[in-house]
């Protein structure tokens, strides 16, 4: 399976669950600690995918390395989830918003 593949399995999965388990942060945090444009495009790309769950009205579950454990993000609280994402992965922002209601 090519890399391009990979990458829309993840995000049909991530899409589908909007979990953000210990694996996944640590990909996305080392991704966005690298610094390279691609690396944090993949993140945000990444990040994106969950935003898009959050406006089509799912939550999200992702995981907060102070907690050591995974934490519910409702549907409605955009602003706790973009809240996580300038704690963890702020070179992210900003995310796509369109359709954002």
């Amino acid at each position: 399976m090519d890399a391009r593949e990979l990458n829309r399995q993840q995000d049909e999965q991530l899409l589908k669950t909007g979990v953000v388990d210990r694996e996944l942060f640590f990909d996305l945090h080392n991704a966005h600690g690298y610094d390279a444009a691609s690396s944090v495009g993949w993140a945000r790309g990444k990040l994106e995918v969950l935003a898009a769950r959050l406006r089509s009205g799912a939550g999200l579950r992702v995981y907060e390395p102070t907690l050591q454990g995974e934490v519910e993000i409702g549907a409605a609280s955009a602003v706790e989830f973009f809240a996580w994402v300038l704690r963890h992965f702020p070179h992210t922002l900003p995310l796509q918003t369109e359709g954002a209601a």
